[in-house]
């Protein structure tokens, strides 16, 4: 019997939402694998991301349809049992139903399983980050923040060499939206959406944080894998069941993807084994007791036959003029930490995929094959082993994205110190660092700012002053350079607040002015505070058990900030200089119709900013 019609939407994630967003994933990354294969250019240009991640997916959705019907099997032989009044167990109606943690346990184990290439292992990784997260049942916003929080974690102790401008850049920022909007809501469909609107403006991002991607003008390939994920997940979760069709395991044409076996099937173990987490603990070995139960030789490798192995551990150097080849295979009853340590000279580009702690997926490239089959032979139980020669796209040759390339547009922020760069950096800019100094003229801050401009390689470039240069000193003198006029720390961070890299250049950097010179902005002095203790009192009074009055520059400054919000102001942002500063602003009273936000920003140029939109 399946889940029951409402006309409600679905506020958390049970067996048939996962289910339904496990076959949409498979075929809209089926459909879009061209499109993301021709975004790929890191870590070799060899266009198959797209391709990868579709036949992972459906490899994932193949191990959820086995599973089924394995229970199918299941519930046939129990009918069969209680009709001859053999045994004791009662039917149930509903023996067909997955849990939603043995759905996710299933595509976890076929996205591992069956995965292909460096994408395919990393979208493994998700969905055994999904699958732990599950195993107390429907997931609700805050099993949606952990399954994201797993997912990254899984995917960093994977990726031996991580890049930033990855996909794992565009994971980190999903994770982090996710928790934050957990905190306020157990919403599964508003942390979903919070982290896919992350995830898409990171991946915007991606071009400024990697120069080959930026060179191609495109974003990363993998991360546009990711999002496609999360945009599934958070139209699942918009749609009342019946209204997204399900599909079925016909919806996606399994041998269109690109089948990477030889014989066009994989291998799933019973049920009982590939459901390692239906109510019992995880065992140390994989799904599979029936693949490789005794260790054999490598096929190829007795006489050093594939890629170039060598013997008696003699020239262990790579040969940088040998073919590269890229292998993969499934491992188990290993030590991961072992086999991680072995291969890690023999090549790039690996990832160690686990699904137990001893068994796990292995991705590499190198030019050593025989080196990395034989070593893997003799560390454990290795099967679904494929060796594939890396066809790379040429350089010399763009693609067409590469012909229509989008200009590229970055964001400068001019701020006044290290700590004030990493906050602008977390908000999506570039960032160049000139301290407060009387002394500094114009002439040597112009060509600071120059200086970074030219490292930007971009085609567009938006100048935040943020009230440190003179904006007149800079506009104009420099070709596709668009200044905006900030007069403040809280007057950049406004504009940042707006900014949208999809808008032109005009209509972009306009918005990002007109929300900078929206900003009303308020400077306190540490003189204005007085000495304050580690409490934010002032340490020229008695400390009491009552809070102090503020100092009389405060309660002007706040009376001022009052009366803007009366006059239409919505939103107010205090930055203070240190945790001492930022105490007193919080403890004073705040308007029930605006929202107020606190940072502290050390050697920010003040003691407090206040900003008021």
């Amino acid at each position: 019997m399946g889940t029951p019609m409402t006309n409600s939407l679905p506020d958390a994630i049970d067996s048939a939402a996962l289910q339904r967003w496990a076959r949409a994933c498979a075929q809209t990354l089926a459909r879009q694998k061209e499109e993301i294969n021709r975004l790929n250019v890191f870590p070799v240009p060899d266009s198959d991301t797209g391709s990868n991640m579709a036949f992972t997916m459906a490899s994932a959705v193949s191990a959820l349809d086995h599973a089924l019907r394995e229970r199918e099997v299941k519930k046939s032989r129990s009918r069969a049992g209680n009709s001859a009044g053999i045994g004791s167990r009662p039917h149930r109606d509903d023996d067909t139903e997955l849990t939603t943690s043995e759905a996710a346990i299933a595509l976890a184990i076929g996205a591992t399983k069956g995965s292909r290439g460096n994408s395919g292992v990393v979208l493994s990784q998700l969905l055994r980050g999904l699958a732990e997260s599950a195993q107390d049942g429907p997931l609700d916003g805050a099993s949606v923040c952990d399954a994201l929080s797993n997912s990254l974690r899984f995917v960093q102790a994977a990726i031996v060499n991580p890049v930033e401008g990855t996909v794992i850049t565009v994971l980190r920022s999903a994770a982090a939206a996710a928790t934050s909007v957990a905190r306020s809501t157990d919403s599964a469909r508003a942390v979903a959406h919070a982290a896919r609107l992350a995830a898409s403006r990171a991946l915007e991002r991606t071009p400024s944080q990697l120069p080959v991607l930026r060179r191609a003008g495109v974003v990363d390939a993998g991360g546009r894998g990711l999002v496609v994920l999360l945009e599934e997940l958070e139209r699942v979760l918009s749609s009342r069941p019946g209204e997204m069709r399900d599909g079925d395991s016909n919806d996606v044409d399994f041998h269109d993807v690109d089948s990477a076996r030889s014989d066009g099937k994989t291998a799933w173990a019973s049920d009982d084994d590939l459901l390692w987490g239906s109510g019992q603990s995880r065992p140390d070995s994989s799904a599979s007791d029936g693949v490789n139960a005794s260790r054999t030789p490598a096929p190829g490798t007795g006489n050093g036959e594939t890629g170039g192995g060598s013997s008696g551990g003699e020239n262990t150097t790579p040969n940088p003029s040998a073919a590269q080849l890229e292998v993969m295979f499934f491992i188990e009853n290993t030590d991961l930490e072992d086999l991680r340590t072995f291969l890690v000279p023999l090549g790039d580009s690996l990832i160690v995929g686990a699904l137990t702690d001893h068994s796990a997926r292995i991705h590499i490239h190198t030019n050593r094959a025989g080196d990395v089959i034989s070593g893997a032979y003799e560390r454990g139980d290795v099967s679904e082993l494929t060796v594939e020669t890396l066809h790379q796209v040429s350089a010399d040759r763009p693609s067409a994205l590469q012909t229509a390339r989008p200009r590229l547009r970055s964001v400068l922020a001019v701020v006044p110190s290290e700590d004030a760069a990493v906050f602008f950096g977390r908000a999506g800019a570039d960032t160049v660092v000139i301290e407060a100094d009387e002394n500094a003229a114009g002439q040597h801050q112009y060509e600071v700012v120059c200086e970074a401009i030219e490292k930007e390689d971009v085609d567009e470039v938006v100048l935040l002053t943020n009230g440190i240069v003179d904006p007149n000193d800079v506009d104009g003198r420099m070709p596709n350079v668009f200044v905006v006029p900030a007069s403040s720390l809280c007057a950049g961070l406004a504009a940042m607040a707006v900014h949208d890299p999809s808008q032109s250049l005009d209509a972009d950097a306009a918005a990002m002015v007109d929300a900078a010179r929206g900003t009303t902005t308020m400077t306190l002095t540490y003189d204005d505070l007085g000495d304050l203790n580690d409490m934010g009192h002032r340490s020229d009074e008695e400390s009491t058990s009552a809070e102090l009055p503020p100092p009389p520059e405060v309660v002007r400054a706040w009376k001022t900030v009052s009366e803007l919000l009366e006059k239409g102001g919505e939103l107010v942002t205090v930055i203070s200089g240190d945790d001492q500063c930022s105490h007193v602003m919080r403890s004073l009273s705040q308007s029930d119709t605006a929202e107020y936000s606190f940072f502290t920003i050390p050697k920010c140029g003040a003691a407090v900013m206040i900003g008021v939109e």
